[in-house]
């Protein structure tokens, strides 16, 4: 059954939306829906830009973004992984939160978490002939746990690689004259581990700087607006493979500095947050009706703004996809989201202050939004700077003037909403296209074809895999694992350096308004 148009018509409508909450609502996913189609990605990845970051926060917030890492087991978003670590008067709290719904798997995520906790610890205090068999037993259990994503990404990463396989048939540049024995030594490779750990310890290797060669030559062809290579993609899973081993390794390095918060440590589940209800549209859903709520009175561009959507139409169906989203839209409240409403509304209080929120994944453009206009004056994550129109704000279930909680929500919203619109109206004034794809994920140098973004996956922390973590007089002899364990080239006090949705989604302008000049 084909999706009904979003109406175009002026005239009478129905009874006024007369409920404050059901009013904000709509208004907050009007202009979402319309941000939504008009592209999904709106910008390259953004990064914490602290400067008065000290070392001793930096290792923290590594050690807990790698803690969320290792947490979350699929591919997607399901089970995405929040932490906030609260500062108590006895121990340190390891507050968890996932977007899964499932008690089984929540309950699974925290028995994980208290299992590798209780490891580090103890690889602290061992001595160094048994720290090494500590460590891969660490990589280990974080790799089998996160064995159904590392299955799927293998699947993305093998599929990429078999496509770069046939494009290299007709390619006779001398980077790439290599690359096919060794992409046949990686798809022969069917152990996780093994796996793992070869795109880890390759990851700086001249294949892979070939492949990113390769990379840049596609690229250049198909312009910054065409969807990623085969090439591009597979740095990219490769990449993401590696970080399945870099991430236990770098546990293991910081857990060393940070051991005050492994002893006493306690894990905790955050329950699930109910998220607001699916909307509907009602007749108020018209474009008139919308751009009358997203524009000032007498807005001289409304007009202007108005033609080009019903221009865009004509060849894009943007006012059909624009109705396809309520469909699409299934409310959620994202994990960090949850985490941030549970510290606030308990009063929790922070390790040293440190007002962060750790996560698996790079918060959405909803979640970066509502961590900078909320009252709790939060660290604002890393971002994809994508739009996801299942999220959605926690249920306030008494909704009224002067309570608390409804004005809390209602000032995040509004100041979510005016951002939101700014940037649709600004982009179609523009008649420009929104910024090119990406994954949500980003790992070490992977992004750098599409991206001006750094190409340091730890920007957030502010330490990237060459810089030494350790205190000069904590340096310790680099041990690495006997050949009866995988080789680790990790050290207590020095480090060796060293999913994804593929939806590109909305409508890109820049075809269009080079038509309609």
């Amino acid at each position: 059954m084909p999706h009904p148009q979003l109406p175009i018509k002026r005239g009478r409508v129905g009874p006024p939306r007369l409920d404050p909450y059901y009013r904000l609502l709509h208004r907050f996913y009007e202009a979402l829906f319309l941000l939504r189609v008009l592209g999904q990605t709106r910008g390259h990845h953004t990064s914490i830009h602290d400067p008065n970051q000290d070392h001793e926060q930096k290792l923290r917030r590594r050690f807990l973004q790698n803690l969320s890492y290792i947490c979350d087991f699929k591919k997607g978003g399901s089970t995405c992984t929040a932490i906030g670590l609260e500062e108590s008067s006895t121990c340190y709290k390891f507050w968890v939160a996932s977007n899964t719904v499932k008690g089984s798997a929540m309950a699974e995520v925290v028995r994980f978490l208290k299992c590798i906790l209780q490891a580090l610890q103890e690889a602290n205090h061992r001595p160094l002939p048994e720290f090494k068999s500590e460590e891969a037993t660490i990589v280990r259990l974080c790799i089998d746990f996160s064995a159904a994503r590392i299955k799927e990404e293998r699947k993305c990463v093998f599929r990429a690689l078999e496509q770069c396989q046939r494009q290299l048939n007709v390619v006779t540049t001398k980077a790439a004259s290599g690359l096919p024995t060794w992409i046949d030594s990686i798809l022969a490779v069917d152990d996780y581990f093994m796996l793992c750990q070869f795109a880890y310890e390759n990851r700086k290797s001249e294949y892979v700087t070939n492949l990113k060669e390769q990379a840049r030559i596609e690229t250049d062809k198909m312009g910054p607006h065409g969807k990623l290579s085969c090439f591009s993609l597979a740095v990219h899973y490769l990449g993401r493979l590696a970080q399945h081993f870099r991430a236990p390794l770098q546990l293991v390095e910081d857990a060393n500095h940070l051991e005050y918060l492994l002893d006493p440590s306690h894990v905790y589940a955050i329950k699930p947050i109910p998220s607001v209800p699916q909307l509907k549209p009602d007749s108020h859903t018209t474009l008139p009706g919308i751009l009358t709520r997203m524009l000032k009175q007498n807005d001289s561009e409304r007009a202007e703004i108005e033609n080009f959507l019903l221009r865009m139409d004509v060849q894009h169906n943007i006012l059909t996809d624009y109705m396809e989203q309520y469909e699409h839209c299934k409310p959620q409240v994202h994990a960090e989201v949850q985490v941030l409403e549970f510290f606030y509304k308990e009063n929790l209080k922070f390790v040293k202050g440190d007002r962060y929120v750790s996560c698996s994944k790079p918060a959405c453009l909803c979640c970066e939004l509502y961590f900078k206009y909320h009252p709790a004056r939060m660290v604002v994550p890393d971002s994809s700077r994508k739009v996801w129109v299942k999220w959605g704000p926690p249920l306030v279930e008494h909704f009224k003037k002067n309570y608390k909680d409804s004005e809390c929500q209602r000032h995040v919203l509004s100041k979510m909403i005016e951002e939101i619109r700014n940037n649709a109206i600004s982009q179609i004034l523009r008649q420009s296209p929104a910024a090119c794809w990406h994954p949500d994920s980003r790992t070490g140098g992977t992004e750098s074809w599409y991206s001006n973004s750094s190409s340091d996956e730890f920007s957030s922390t502010g330490l990237s895999d060459s810089e030494d973590v350790s205190l000069p007089e904590q340096q310790i002899t680099s041990k690495y694992l006997t050949s009866a364990q995988p080789s680790i080239g990790s050290s207590r006090g020095m480090l060796e350096e060293g999913s994804d949705s593929d939806e590109a989604g909305g409508v890109s302008l820049i075809h269009y308004s080079h038509a309609t000049k």
